[in-house]
């Protein structure tokens, strides 16, 4: 049993569930719904720039909340 992992977002898709989409070079692209096929292939978004994602840094999100005004 094989379980993917989202292209885009980085969820874990179960096996019948999602989308698989392949690029002209034949590498396959998995998505766990429309909303995240359409964010890379339509909108070109980046990952790492988009607040629900597992690939957004929270890190940084973090440090602002713990300490909102370092004066």
């Amino acid at each position: 049993m094989r379980v993917f992992k989202c292209s885009f977002c980085g969820e874990e898709i179960q096996i019948g569930k999602g989308l698989t989409y392949f690029k002209i070079d034949g590498a396959p692209l998995h998505f766990c719904s429309s909303k995240c096929k359409k964010s890379l292939l339509v909108y070109k978004r980046k990952p790492r720039r988009v607040k629900w994602t597992k690939h957004y840094p929270r890190q940084a999100s973090q440090n602002v909340k713990a300490n909102p005004n370092p004066l």
